[in-house]
């Protein structure tokens, strides 16, 4: 099971703390650690974000010198450990923003306490644009519908608009679960007292008949086939015929108002508020039809309701199943991501083969170098070449990545062996920098006649042909027929593994000397000439 509250309580603790993270990229990242939820994962998660995380071990007896604000993890139920966020103000101790006292405290007290880096992100700005620019959205299509139906209906009888719209929220919220709905204030809400508890409610099962079909259904399709029906009513001129309709199924809706009642106070025997809410929004419209509405009566559209009705039956229907399935992918994938991220196993397939032979002498302080054997006409090599440039980036000065051709120019146009001849030139006369450069351009363009346009087509023949036979002996040698081929000092890249996947790994590595400490060998008859 996910822990949603470890999540929640960084992504909240960084909000506070004025640092922008994405919320979909860190929490899937947070969640495939091959170590959560251990404090290393966290730790991990947070570096790959480029966010210092400080770890300290604080006895309790120190608490009142500790930070006004700071995460630390407690003691849950089942002997396991939850993050949560400290706060203190004027002496007093909040618990993820609920009021605390220190023996509440001590009994739960582990010692770990982390401090996230108090800084801004550049994103941060252009993600506020964007709420605003949502914010906006959304009330310009509240005005748009409100003009559009205020034409069709009296004033009170467009009141009527705002109970099937605050119960269908509600609907949603109570399937939170499966919308992937994750809000502090509707969590708040639901636990607003000892005796309420939403998920108890929501997902018991100790009725039987709630394991075909549940109470956060029946409310969603009824609260959604009223606000569409009474829209399509409106614009028919069937208002008063719609309120019969609502009049009858309000009335049928009380032994359902009384069971949920039943259900949470004598099975469940706790309160769950949104269905409490739901159930009041139910009593209010019934007594708004009942005492404000005249309605009349129209045989005709008696098909029409009923065929609205059954189409959002069966299209919620489908449309749960949707989601049912896409969760379940989504957890299949979050635990297939973190088996993949096993350092430890990918350690072990990286070395179950010798290391080749180098092809230059290293000459570099990087604790870590990267080899790629590429071919400038291979698509799959142009995303390993974006993708390792964007690698070396983050890390320059532990990783370092040469680059070699594999390509029998011979077999190639006279236009593409005039680059491949030039890029090697570059190559050995103005060195790795420039040569990738120039690659990069033209994985970009790929169009060979304004790649020569811009790095002209002087090259040394001689020494390009020569360095392209030492190139492809080393490869037959070690038995690189194909490319991309990638090498981290000397070992081969897993083929089980794909290339964007070393990203995943390459905080381990360079932090493993029993890796980094392994015997490389360089060949200096195979350097470039």
């Amino acid at each position: 099971m996910e822990n949603n509250n470890l999540l929640q309580s960084i992504l909240s603790y960084s909000k506070q703390q004025n640092i922008s993270l994405d919320k979909e990229a860190f929490g899937f990242r947070l969640l495939t650690h091959p170590k959560y939820p251990n404090i290393t994962s966290v730790i991990d998660t947070l570096a790959y974000f480029e966010i210092n995380c400080d770890a300290y071990s604080v006895d309790f007896k120190d608490i009142d010198i500790t930070p006004d604000h700071y995460l630390t993890f407690l003691k849950g139920r089942y002997a396991k450990q939850d993050l949560h966020q400290i706060q203190k103000k004027n002496n007093t101790y909040y618990l993820d923003s609920k009021k605390t006292s220190l023996a509440h405290l001590k009994q739960r007290w582990k010692g770990i306490v982390l401090l996230l880096d108090h800084k801004t992100t550049e994103n941060q700005p252009r993600k506020s644009k964007n709420k605003y620019a949502l914010s906006a959205l959304v009330l310009l299509s509240i005005l748009f519908f409100t003009s559009l139906v205020s034409k069709y209906n009296t004033i009170i009888e467009n009141l009527f608009y705002i109970f099937p719209i605050v119960g269908l929220t509600l609907s949603i919220f109570s399937l939170k679960d499966l919308f992937k709905i994750d809000s502090r204030i509707f969590n708040k809400f639901c636990s607003i007292s000892s005796s309420a508890n939403c998920n108890a409610v929501l997902n018991s099962k100790k009725w039987k008949v709630f394991e075909k079909i549940s109470f956060s259904d029946l409310s969603l399709v009824f609260f959604l086939s009223q606000l569409i029906s009474y829209f399509v009513f409106s614009i028919s001129n069937n208002t008063s015929t719609y309120f019969i309709y609502q009049k009858i199924l309000l009335l049928g809706s009380l032994p359902i108002i009384v069971t949920s009642i039943y259900f949470q106070k004598f099975i469940v025997k706790k309160w769950c508020p949104i269905c409490l809410a739901i159930l009041t929004t139910l009593v209010i419209e019934m007594v708004f039809v009942l005492n404000t509405i005249t309605p009349q009566f129209n045989f005709d559209t008696i098909q029409l309701f009923i065929g609205i009705q059954i189409i959002l039956v069966f299209g919620w229907t489908y449309l749960k199943k949707i989601l049912n399935k896409l969760n379940y992918l989504r957890t299949h994938e979050i635990k297939s991501t973190r088996f993949l991220r096993n350092y430890s196993i990918f350690k072990n397939a990286i070395l179950n083969k010798s290391p080749i032979t180098t092809i230059a002498p290293k000459n570099t302080l990087a604790d870590v170098t990267i080899t790629l054997v590429t071919d400038p006409f291979c698509d799959h090599c142009k995303n390993a070449h974006f993708f390792l440039e964007e690698l070396i980036k983050k890390y320059p000065e532990k990783l370092h990545l040469d680059i070699l051709l594999n390509v029998d120019i011979e077999d190639e146009y006279e236009e593409y062996k005039l680059l491949c001849q030039r890029l090697i030139t570059i190559q050995l006369s103005e060195g790795r920098q420039h040569f990738s450069g120039a690659l990069n351009d033209w994985f970009k363009n790929e169009n060979v006649f304004n790649w020569l346009d811009k790095y002209g087509s002087e090259i040394n023949e001689s020494r390009a042909n020569t360095t392209f036979i030492h190139q492809k002996k080393w490869c037959a040698k070690n038995q690189i027929d194909f490319a991309p081929v990638v090498l981290i000092n000397g070992y081969q890249y897993p083929l089980i593994y794909d290339i964007e996947n070393l990203d995943y790994f390459i905080q381990d590595l360079i932090n493993d000397s029993d890796f980094l400490h392994e015997k490389q060998e360089y060949n200096v008859d195979l350097t470039l000439v």
